[in-house]
């Protein structure tokens, strides 16, 4: 499956992958979608769920939520994308650092 972003948490656990503008967990369940050309998440309700960063330590995309982001919600549903084959497990990139004003995003209820 081409164009998928892998997404991380700060301890380097895989836990989301992004393809086309859905977001998806690692067993391949739709969690939500990323507002078109922009790097918040929206969970399938259209509530923020996160924000996908860039670690500059590993190169890689994590997914972290803002402390304060103020009134974000999204009414641009791009509708339901069906369950995909979970892609192969990425490795480990390795422990980043995560921005201040951020804090990690809890997906469990999506696993």
């Amino acid at each position: 499956m081409a164009d998928i972003s892998y997404l991380y948490d700060k301890s380097g656990t895989w836990i989301a992958f992004r393809w086309k503008e859905f977001l998806f967990a690692p067993n391949g369940a739709w969690i939500g979608w990323f507002a078109e050309g922009k790097d918040r998440a929206f969970d399938i309700d259209g509530r923020y769920l996160g924000t996908s960063v860039i670690s500059p330590e590993t190169g890689q995309h994590h997914l972290y939520r803002e402390i304060y982001p103020g009134q974000v919600q999204s009414d641009d549903h791009p509708g339901y994308p069906g369950r995909l084959d979970p892609p192969d497990h990425p490795g480990y990139p390795g422990r980043a650092d995560m921005p201040f004003d951020m804090e990690e995003v809890d997906l469990h209820q999506y696993a």
